[in-house]
Parts: structure tokens; C-alpha cells; sequence
């Protein structure tokens, strides 16, 4: 997600609606049960959610996040923020807070092993691969907690976007995206729920909630929607190609959106409240 904090603040009304109306109620609860312990959010951002929970918990939240200008505008937000790979905890973080939490960052995954190229889009990862950073990032949620701690952590699931996903097919289909073949990564992995008992298991969590459910976008346009879809490709996905090309690709986007519609267009959405055992 790196390089991207700046136009996520601008155009994320979906992302943050979820974690306003649905993430921080259950991590002040979480947190008001565990008086006076540690609060963590793992792929703060900008620190969005950390500056609407701060006044509203007894101890002062932190973020981490691996982007240096997410943890930047944090600070200068006046919020505790730290940079760190939630895939990787520094040590002296670890089992040091009641609480973690995580609003649309754990599918969210750095590129698969070299053995996985094809010429191909990659914007849809191989199961197997996607699956075990997905992991890594459920372990680094753990691995925060304390002996009997509690994590709210919430995530896209399988089907998540896909319209969307089918729009962006449209949009590579022109001859001046062929140079790119094999070049594009979209990193996300989207789990099936089914799956979510092994893989929260294999992590040293146990899960307490587990709700699953589609919305539509809060984005009203798709102009907008664009826009969102901008904050996330720009400097990822399309970080690799030339700017009027990436300007053909939200051009022929938005046509396609405008074509279809957006009423297929929907978040699956995955919450899981788990805890770590002790």
C-alpha cells in the first residue's frame, strides 16, 4: 500500500465507513473489557480510525504501518504511529498490547515469489502464494497480543469487487497494455470464509466472532469510484507503466463503469473477533 496514503484519505469513504461503523465499537469494547492495556492498528494509514478511537479509549492507541508517509502524516496528525511490516513484528512489540485491530490492510500482500510469473495480468494472485502472506499477516496480529488479548480484524472476502475486477479486464483489453503483460500486480488475497478457522488457528488465534456480509459501495459515481480505484493502482499496480497509459486505464475504466453500472459492484466483507489463548 505504500505511496498511497495521501489519496486513500481523499477517496476511501467505503474503507472508513466499514471501520467507523463496524471495527471501532467492537475495539472499544474489546478494549474498555482489558482496563489500561495497549492498543495497536495494524496498517494505520494516515491514521484515520487511530484519531476517532484516541478519545475515546482510557490509553493512547499506536499505528504501524510499512509506508513511511502513512506513519508520517500520522505523527503530524499528533498521533502514535510507528513504521513496521505487520508480516514482520520487531521484537519489542511483541505481546505488549490488549488489543490489535485492522480495517481493509490484511489482504493486502506483497508480491508472490519469483516461480509464480506467468505472462499474464497478475492482479488476481495464485491461491497458494497469496495464502501465506495472508497468513504472515494474521500471525503479526498475534504475535502483538498478550496472553489472553483480543484482535478486531476485518478484511475483504472471497468474490470481493469482483465486477470490478471484470471492469479492469475491459480496461487492459487495448493494444497499448500489451507491453505490459506479466508486469501488473494488484496484491490482494480475498480468503474464503471456510477457510478462516485453519488460518486464524494456524496463527495462535481463536476465534470468538465471525461475520460475513456484502454492501454496496459508498461511492456514488463512477467518477468516483475511479478515483478510489486511483488511490490503490497509481503507485502499485500501475506504478510500472507510463502516465498517459495509466491514463487510458482509468479512462476506459470509468467508460466501463458507466456502461455497467455499479450495482454489481460490492465488498464482501469479513470481520473476525479472535483471542489470543493464556
Amino acid at each position: 500500500m505504500s505511496g498511497m496514503t495521501k489519496a486513500y484519505a481523499r477517496n476511501s469513504r467505503s474503507q472508513l465507513s466499514v471501520g467507523k461503523r463496524v471495527v471501532l465499537p467492537l475495539v472499544r469494547r474489546e478494549a474498555g473489557k482489558r482496563k489500561g492495556a495497549g492498543v495497536v492498528e495494524v496498517g494505520c494509514g494516515p491514521g484515520t480510525l487511530l484519531a476517532a478511537l484516541a478519545p475515546t479509549i482510557a490509553v493512547e492507541p499506536l499505528g504501524l504501518d510499512r509506508d513511511a508517509l502513512g506513519v508520517s502524516l500520522a505523527r503530524k496528525a499528533g498521533l502514535r504511529a510507528r513504521r513496521a511490516d505487520f508480516r514482520r513484528i520487531p521484537a519489542s512489540l511483541k505481546g505488549q498490547f490488549g488489543v490489535s485491530f485492522s480495517n481493509e490492510a490484511l489482504h493486502w500482500t506483497p508480491a508472490p515469489p519469483v516461480r509464480f510469473l506467468r505472462a499474464a495480468w497478475f492482479y488476481r494472485f495464485l491461491p497458494a502464494a497469496a495464502r501465506a502472506r495472508f497468513s504472515e499477516g494474521l500471525r503479526g496480529a498475534a504475535q502483538l497480543l498478550k496472553p489472553g488479548g483480543a484482535a478486531v480484524l476485518q478484511f475483504g472476502g472471497r468474490g470481493q469487487i469482483q465486477a470490478l475486477f471484470e471492469a479492469f479486464d475491459w480496461a487492459l483489453a487495448h493494444p497499448r497494455f500489451e507491453r505490459y503483460r506479466g508486469r501488473l500486480w494488484y496484491p490482494t488475497y480475498y480468503p474464503d470464509p471456510r477457510s478462516l478457522p485453519r488460518l486464524l488457528a494456524r496463527a495462535g488465534l481463536k476465534a470468538v466472532r465471525v461475520r460475513v456480509w456484502s454492501e454496496p459501495l459508498t461511492e456514488r459515481s463512477p467518477a468516483e469510484t475511479v478515483a478510489f480505484v486511483r488511490a490503490f493502482t497509481e503507485r502499485t499496480f500501475l506504478g510500472s507503466i507510463g502516465a498517459s497509459d495509466r491514463e487510458l486505464f482509468y479512462l476506459r475504466l470509468e467508460e466501463r463503469l458507466r456502461e455497467t453500472g455499479l450495482r454489481r459492484v460490492r465488498w464482501q466483507r469479513t470481520l473476525v473477533v479472535v483471542r489470543k489463548p493464556g
